[in-house]
């Protein structure tokens, strides 16, 4: 994929649905020092109209394929760090997103997922990481054994393999993304270490006044009732079931960071 990135431009995407009340409650938190901001929404126009780039679907898509949408348009753009966010989440500090930029000229790691809801890992400021990393000037990384994927942030970098989602799947996006990032060992943790900022419930949050959807048990699509049909997609595509991906423990982990580390970072450290 071959496209030209400014240094240092920040681009957000957001994906919504037929929810213009939460959606504007992400919009209000927005920092000013976006750079670029395109919201692709999958359900019906909304009444209002936002200072940004909007792309209307005409009929509903797979998240995955809503998340290209942004991820495309942020790379034509130009865009180093792009930041992709669900309609219901909020952010609760105007320094969120520089923060996680710092995380990864730190750190070499180029994706971080907010852990949110994720089985396991506890909840909001009492979470339960398997590990934590310590790079200096206030950035901590949590590695924990699930994700979420209402927000996630890429260094533009990574999409020079490809790793775009996989417009199939409307479930375990993230999970089949880390998937493939984790077997490069480049700039991933191994599968089942996913990383987070330890602090990320001060700076990221879910909407406290979103009720889930497709979470919703009535729904005939809730992802209870799917997620079986992407499990099997996943077994399709790389002939091994997700628990069946192998768990290569702390101290090979530990040893992967710091070497993603020592070759990415743009810092002079050594852990």
């Amino acid at each position: 994929m071959n496209f030209q990135t400014i240094k240092n431009k920040i681009g957000v995407g957001i994906t919504t649905y037929n929810s213009e009340s939460y959606f504007k409650d992400l919009y209000s938190t927005l920092p000013s020092y976006i750079d670029e901001l395109v919201v692709v929404n999958g359900g019906q126009p909304y009444k209002e109209r936002y200072d940004c780039e909007w792309i209307q679907h005409k009929k509903n898509q797979l998240v995955s394929v809503c998340r290209n949408d942004c991820i495309l348009f942020l790379l034509n753009r130009g865009c180093e760090h792009i930041f992709i966010i669900e309609d219901d989440m909020v952010l609760m500090s105007k320094d969120t997103l520089k923060k996680y930029i710092k995380a990864k000229e730190l750190s070499g790691l180029k994706y971080f997922c907010y852990v949110s809801t994720s089985p396991g890992t506890g909840t909001p400021h009492n979470r339960l990481p398997k590990l934590v990393m310590d790079y200096g000037e206030d950035i901590q990384i949590a590695l924990y054994g699930n994700l979420c994927n209402e927000f996630t942030y890429h260094h533009c970098s990574v999409f020079e393999h490809d790793m775009l989602y996989d417009n199939n799947l409307r479930e375990l996006l993230d999970g089949e993304l880390t998937y493939r990032e984790a077997l490069l060992e480049k700039w991933a943790p191994p599968f089942w270490w996913f990383p987070d900022l330890a602090d990320s419930d001060n700076l990221v949050n879910n909407n406290p006044n979103a009720k889930s959807r497709l979470q919703n048990l009535e729904r005939p699509d809730c992802r209870n009732n799917v997620i079986q049909k992407y499990y099997e997609y996943f077994y399709k595509k790389y002939g091994l079931h997700i628990p069946q991906i192998p768990d290569k423990g702390k101290e090979y982990t530990i040893q992967l960071l710091k070497k993603i580390k020592n070759e990415n970072s743009s810092s002079n450290s050594h852990l």
